[in-house]
Parts: structure tokens; C-alpha cells; sequence
């Protein structure tokens, strides 16, 4: 898993934790549309 995460630039804990599963995260696609959170 280490090396996974290594292979990522993360910016902050928020984004490590998005790209982990653990939080959910809204998709936006162009400005009036929004996904439901994961």
C-alpha cells in the first residue's frame, strides 16, 4: 500500500483520504451537474 500511496502527489490528508475510500467526495462534471458523493 505504501508504495501505492508514494506513487501519488497528494497536497493534503483530505485528498490521501479520498483516494483511500474513507471520506465520500462530490463529483463535479462542468458546473451544473453534480454526482452523488461515493
Amino acid at each position: 500500500m505504501l508504495v501505492i500511496l508514494r506513487s501519488h502527489r497528494f497536497d493534503t490528508a483530505e485528498q490521501v483520504a479520498a483516494f483511500l475510500g474513507v471520506v465520500p467526495v462530490e463529483k463535479y462534471s462542468g458546473t451544473s451537474v453534480r454526482g452523488k458523493p461515493k
